[in-house]
């Protein structure tokens, strides 16, 4: 051991903020670990931070675990839940399966609570122009790639129309945007725009409806999203402008 290594960093000593319980997770900002022995406030307290242990989980269904899945700790009811959400930390990864109605779930702990993180990002796809409500249409378009190394979850997409369209807009002008994982396979969002009878600028971003079924959203490390963009419009010459797309991720 190194002369200036304070432990092996598997059971740590902390000055404890609270009353602590043996057995009884206690989070203390990014760092999550198991009390090894009950401690008053304010004493000397050895927390384990790297094992395994049966932690409390949720019940009820759709909390189940399998092998290798992320946990996320509760805080607030003091449990193990197997879904992100707002204050919630990922503290580690399940060992074994644990049902809808188990009441634990074995987890080996990271050593430390990971707050939930998100990334941006954005792409623009290129105007589409078409005439006599002939349909121009782009498929397969890559917008972004994971390079996080972990999986991450769509939980939001939103596009903008760069300038208005070009000429007189008539009824019937339509464009219609999904996108998806793998191509046209597995659609995650979508949104089909019909002037009726005015196609405006939509300078503003405007939200696309999410589609979660089969999981479609979660993007697991180098899946990739792609496009779908299809645009119809009566007038010879128009042309539709460029289309920012813009999408946010958690971190799984």
């Amino acid at each position: 051991m190194a002369t200036n290594q304070v432990s092996e960093g598997e059971v740590i000593q902390v000055t404890s903020a609270g009353n602590y319980t043996s057995g009884l997770p206690v989070e203390l900002g990014e760092l999550f670990g198991v009390p090894v022995a009950t401690t008053t406030s304010g004493a000397q307290a050895a927390l384990t931070v790297r094992g395994e242990f049966a932690l409390v989980k949720e019940g009820g269904a759709g909390v189940a675990f399998a092998l290798g899945d992320p946990v996320y700790w509760d805080g607030g009811n003091g449990r193990a839940v197997a879904t992100p959400n707002a204050g919630f930390s990922r503290i580690g990864v399940a060992t074994d399966i644990a049902a809808d109605a188990a009441t634990s779930v074995n987890v080996l702990l990271d050593g430390f609570a990971r707050p939930e993180e998100y990334i941006t990002s954005s792409a623009t796809l290129q105007g589409l122009g078409a005439a006599g409500a002939a349909t121009t249409t782009r498929s397969n378009v890559p917008l972004w790639k994971n390079k996080t190394g972990r999986s991450v979850k769509l939980i939001g997409a939103q596009f903008r129309q760069i300038g208005p369209i070009e000429l007189a807009t008539d009824a019937n002008d339509t464009y219609a945007l999904s996108i998806g994982k793998t191509g046209a396979v597995s659609v995650v969002a979508s949104v089909t725009y019909d002037d009726s009878p005015v196609l405006p600028a939509m300078t503003v971003a405007t939200a696309m409806t999410i589609i979660t079924t089969a999981s479609a959203d979660v993007f697991a490390a180098n899946d990739e999203l792609f496009a779908t963009w299809a645009c119809a419009l009566n007038d010879a010459g128009k042309q539709m402008p460029n289309v920012e797309v813009q999408f946010t991720f958690q971190v799984l």
